[in-house]
């Protein structure tokens, strides 16, 4: 980008005029290009910032969510430990009753 008062580069040199205030001019453009330049990495950490956040927080719903799937696992096992033993203790009766039956 080339701002007034700035030497284009294509050859030609600067009017005496335009030279004389083209330091101070430079400079100037050169702070609005610096700060457009900050601009954009402000917008591009904000962009990150909030893709963090909503990384984080899909995170902590799939943390969560596997808590409960675990403690639900935990139950559904200890409910099927339970019935395992039930169906032993129904067995036993069974073959008892058919061992009197048969008697």
């Amino acid at each position: 980008m080339v701002c007034e008062g700035e030497h284009d580069g294509g050859g030609r040199e600067p009017p005496p005029s335009l030279e004389r205030r083209g330091g101070a001019a430079s400079a100037r453009c050169r702070f609005r290009e610096v700060f457009g330049h900050f601009d954009e990495i402000c917008r591009w950490l904000e962009r990150l910032e909030q893709e963090y956040y909503a990384i984080s927080q899909q995170l902590r719903r799939i943390e969560a969510a596997l808590t409960d799937e675990s403690g639900r696992r935990e139950i559904l096992d200890r409910d099927l430990a339970v019935l395992k033993e039930h169906v032993g203790l129904l067995q036993a009766r069974i073959a008892e009753i058919e061992r009197r039956l048969g008697s």
